[in-house]
């Protein structure tokens, strides 16, 4: 029946002096009474009056109504009224009116049906009532609903002409295999070849200046579960695992031939011992014999080139055993990001970020340890992450959180690749000579030391090329116009920064690209055109990568819109709604506030809602904020 919305109609209507501009229906009254006081309003206006109670009592009196309705109902009109919530009361009115005339329309039709009425005459009658009681709320005319933005960014498809031929056939055979994009196999063979490389071997990609880039590289492949995202990094650093199976068994030797020597030697320094105490006691200088003892022998390390879990302590021996650099393998990188964000762990993700430049000296000071000094802290890093957890990151660097601080922006060689569309059965024996000829040109990388004289740039702890005069040329010309986009994007600042990290990325792929075709010849020359062009054709790649990455805050929101889209044409909510009761459905991605109000701006920005504040119909109230469904997109 809707009372408290009658009275605040006639009561917004005496405050606001004024009846709507569409003529109101009087059927929309359940109230006798109140019809009869919207009649004297309407006669009122006509005579160009002032709309106030007595005049409403006055006309009333006239019919011989008066009495029956009463002057104390005709005061408290505006009791539950304020101004300019004409609309929303209306609007009311015409909801519940409808309601009652199909609970009405739907009775008779009943009755009908128990009196006989065939019922293709009763459905036909029915339907005249329906589409005439509904009539009032179908006024509006709907714009047409546009296209919704869904949907996700396609990623570009790795071209196998980008990757050395050298490597080429060696992953694209794991790729087939696995049945996977070749993508997962492509990245993490180069970052394994650049774990090998590690700080050793460096590019100074200006033609004069010292700035130096270490090759090392952090990649990360995305995708959903069970794509084997690990089978498929497992194949490709196999070389690396086989480097550590020749360093495990050559320190073994090396551990035996340490436990003869430290046998030895143990016995020399007991009698050098002995005679120094004999010439202390003679009062004679011992000097001469504390030079003879000499220090005692340490035990060999382990050359390393992997690591899966370590603290950062501990990570820091290792690196200052091993001044090449390291490689952190994580078979989801989703729980190292986690531990890094936990504020107790601030000296570890500060760690990490200093190991991304590589070649950079850091030295711990820990009590109970002591001082730990790393030549060069150098570190590469590969896994796999899940979209979703990946959101929850970009999200944090976007909006200027703990994730803002460039850790996300360092895995430059993050791929999403699209699913392989169909699966065939393949059992094959792996391509024996594709993987040797792959492996030795690790090999003969990890095989260049510091005295290499094949290189003719070198300091004190390390080699380094530059680009030829061909490359320099197409290096500066694009690294020109990197820093012009750069200084001149008004993207998002997470993918700016991404961005911003391209000039390292490009001078360490053409490096690595360079290195993999002369690692084994008899010259090291300079950087050669063809590897620069080969990096620039990975920055491309890269790049569309990262617009699907760092794109995926929209692409979630599409996928969110999408979902509540098929629930509108369904006919699952009901116009009208509010925020809350998309809430109370707990449909996926629609269960934060702050998420459901992104889905519906997007979808009033398409025709599909209409945003409306209904005010109260009690004085003082909240209004409320209501979306109405453009009939045009429902299916029934």
């Amino acid at each position: 029946m809707a009372p408290e919305a009658e009275k605040a109609v006639l009561g917004a209507i005496l405050l606001d002096q004024r009846l709507p501009e569409t003529p109101i229906d009087k059927s929309l009254f359940y109230s006798q009474s109140n019809r009869e006081i919207l009649d004297a309003i309407q006669d009122i206006v006509a005579d160009d009056e002032v709309i106030d109670p007595v005049q409403i009592a006055e006309r009333l009196r006239q019919k011989g109504r008066l009495d029956s309705i009463g002057v104390p109902y005709i005061a408290s009109l505006t009791d539950g009224a304020i101004r300019s919530n004409l609309d929303a009361s209306l609007r009311m009115l015409i909801d519940t009116a409808a309601k009652r005339g199909v609970w009405l329309a739907a009775s008779r039709a009943a009755e009908d049906s128990l009196n006989g009425k065939g019922s293709e005459e009763i459905i036909a009658e029915l339907k005249t009532k329906i589409d005439r009681i509904s009539a009032p709320a179908r006024t509006r005319r709907w714009p047409d609903p546009l296209p919704l933005p869904i949907g996700r960014a396609r990623a570009p498809r790795l071209d196998p002409n980008i990757i050395p031929e050298p490597l080429r056939p060696w992953l694209e055979d794991i790729a087939n295999r696995m049945q996977v994009p070749l993508d997962f196999a492509a990245v993490p063979g180069l970052v394994s070849i650049a774990t090998v490389i590690g700080s050793k071997v460096r590019i100074r990609p200006k033609k004069r200046d010292d700035w130096t880039v270490v090759p090392n590289l952090w990649g990360a492949i995305i995708g959903d579960p069970s794509l084997l995202k690990s089978p498929s990094i497992e194949q490709a650093t196999r070389p690396l695992r086989r480097l550590i199976a020749n360093a495990e068994e050559k320190h073994r030797e090396q551990l035996k031939q340490y436990e003869i020597d430290k046998e030895v030697d143990d016995i020399r320094r007991k009698e050098i011992a002995k005679e120094i105490k004999q010439a202390i006691e003679k009062g004679e200088d011992a000097s001469d014999l504390r030079d003879q003892l000499g220090e005692a022998l340490q035990p060999p390390s382990e050359k390393r080139y992997l690591v899966n879990d370590a603290t950062v302590e501990k990570l820091g021996d290792l690196l200052a055993q091993n001044q090449n650099g390291l490689l952190l393998f994580r078979d989801e990188l989703t729980g190292w990001l986690k531990t890094l964000d936990r504020e107790n762990n601030a000296n570890e993700r500060a760690f990490y970020l200093e190991a991304w430049n590589g070649g950079q000296p850091y030295t711990y000071d820990r009590i109970g340890r002591g001082t730990t000094k790393i030549p060069n802290t150098t570190m590469s890093v590969i896994g796999g992450i899940q979209p979703g957890p990946l959101s929850a990151y970009l999200e944090a660097a976007n909006a200027g959180a703990a994730g803002a601080d460039g850790l996300m922006q360092r895995f430059q060689l993050a791929v999403w690749p699209d699913r392989v569309a169909e699966y065939a059965h393949v059992d094959e024996w792996p391509n024996a000579e594709a993987k040797n000829r792959a492996y030795r040109i690790i090999e003969c990388l990890d095989e260049i030391t510091i005295r290499d004289e094949r290189f003719r740039n070198r300091e004190d702890s390390y080699l380094y090329l530059r680009f030829d005069d061909d490359a320099q040329e197409l290096f500066d010309a694009w690294y020109t116009d990197l820093q012009q986009r750069i200084r001149a994007s008004h993207l998002d600042p997470a993918y700016v920064s991404h961005l911003a990290k391209y000039g390292s990325l490009f001078a360490s792929l053409a490096l690595i690209f360079h290195l993999v075709d002369v690692a084994c010849g008899q010259q090291i020359p300079d950087v050669s055109l063809d590897a620069a062009k080969m990096a620039l054709n990975w920055i491309e790649y890269l790049e569309g990568h990262a617009k699907k990455i760092y794109g995926l805050q929209v692409a979630e929101a599409g996928e969110r819109v999408k979902r509540l889209a098929e629930k509108l044409e369904a006919g699952k909510v009901e116009s009208g709604f509010q925020v809350r009761h998309i809430q109370q459905r707990r449909w996926a991605g629609l269960t934060k506030a702050a998420d459901i109000y992104e889905v519906l701006n997007i979808l009033v920005d398409c025709n599909w809602l209409e945003v409306r504040q209904e005010e109260g119909l009690i004085r003082g109230a909240r209004p409320k904020t209501r979306y109405a469904i453009n009939p045009k997109v429902i299916r029934a």
